[in-house]
């Protein structure tokens, strides 16, 4: 098998993640790029990494890398997309694709007219047993979808105290809980429903308008220390927010998201009624599926290859009671996706796209404005 250079930008949270995943393959060779040679030095160490650049543009300007994967903050998602794509390299970018829907119109037109494979990280996708829902409600065994909710709540913003660059509009988007915590429930459901969001009314809230901003550098998760330095931010994005959904096959639905929610660590999940049975998920207990019944006694399907559809089963490594988490489904997609990068193709309907990261980002936006208008807001398909 032939390998592959790959470029990571970004060290801090999740890119030790996709490296973690890409070395998993056995065919990559990793470089990184940090926001200073300092930091990219360090980060290199820590890794085992003997290639490093303290400039993203100077890992773009390698052209030996192949593929990069943009790991940075979101406000830097489009200009380093766009520049590797002119590069000729394919782009494996963290949700949110960009900030706004322009931005990403603009990368899905110039990944179309250049060729280049291009995908999102909703990693959550590649859990087996959400492979297993899909594979369930496609045959039409839970009947027709009435009504779903889903829902993620975390603590690690509960002081004010906490802060990390998320919590400002410049930097991670207008919104945060919908933007950065729900696009995980909602791109689960539409895949598993094969159904799109298409109307939204949102109510947004920040229960903390003011946070205290630490004046040295803080990771993500990462809580201060006692005697950190502050100065006062005005907070411009929502601690909590609750969504109510259309979709486009007449599925309706909530999703109530908060990252002040004391105790909470990660809780995700999603439950969807159909007209003769129930579905049910969480991040928790990630190699369960609970099946709701009316007539008979409940189930609860393990994750096992032996009792899933072959397309579910292909993300098993494990037998039955070992099991597979969060880990494994950042593997599973880069498993997915460079499966296309070696062909020299894209697989359609394997992996989400910036097609997908587009579609996202309009019910992101339409959200937001919804939130601020106090009005319900249509998605089209179309819409700019």
């Amino acid at each position: 098998m032939k390998r592959v250079k790959v470029g990571i930008i970004g060290m801090g949270f999740v890119g030790p993640i996709h490296l973690e995943a890409l070395r998993r393959l056995g065919f990559v060779d990793v470089a990184i790029a940090e926001s200073n040679y300092e930091r990219a030095k360090t980060a290199a160490i820590k890794y085992n990494i003997s290639e490093f650049y303290g400039d993203w543009n100077d890992l773009l300007n390698d052209s030996g890398i192949e593929v990069v994967h943009i790991c940075a903050p979101n406000n830097l998602h489009y200009p380093i997309a766009k520049r590797a794509i002119e590069l000729g390299k394919h782009v494996i970018c963290d949700k949110p694709l960009t900030l706004n829907i322009k931005e990403c119109q603009d990368l899905v037109r110039l990944t179309e007219s250049r060729g280049i494979i291009n995908a999102v990280t909703f990693n959550m996708l590649f859990y087996p047993l959400i492979r297993q829902a899909k594979i369930i409600v496609g045959k039409g065994e839970i009947g027709k979808i009435n009504y779903l909710q889903g829902y993620y709540f975390q603590d690690w913003l509960l002081y004010d105290t906490d802060y990390n660059w998320r919590v400002e509009a410049s930097a991670g988007g207008n919104s945060r809980i919908i933007g950065d915590l729900g696009v995980h429930c909602i791109s689960m459901i539409q895949d598993i429903i094969q159904q799109k969001v298409t109307e939204v009314y949102a109510d947004f809230n920040t229960f903390l308008p003011t946070r205290k901003k630490p004046k040295g550098e803080i990771r993500t998760y990462e809580k201060s220390k006692g005697d950190t330095q502050y100065e006062d931010i005005k907070v411009d994005t929502e601690d909590q927010a609750t969504l109510l959904m259309k979709f486009d096959g007449g599925a309706k639905g909530v999703f109530i998201g908060c990252q002040c929610s004391a105790g909470r660590k990660t809780k995700i999940g999603w439950e969807i009624y159909g007209s003769k049975k129930s579905l049910a998920w969480n991040g928790e207990e990630p190699n369960t599926l609970w099946i709701g019944n009316r007539s008979q006694s409940n189930q609860v399907l393990m994750k096992d290859f032996t009792l899933l559809d072959k397309p579910a089963a292909t993300f098993c490594d494990f037998v039955g009671g070992l099991q597979e988490g969060y880990a494994e489904t950042w593997k599973n997609l880069m498993k997915t996706v460079y499966s296309a990068i070696l062909k020299g193709k894209h697989i359609e309907n394997k992996y989400p796209t910036f097609k997908d990261g587009l579609y996202i980002q309009k019910v992101v936006d339409a959200s937001f404005e919804s939130s601020r208008s106090g009005k319900r807001i249509s998605i089209s398909e179309n819409s700019s």
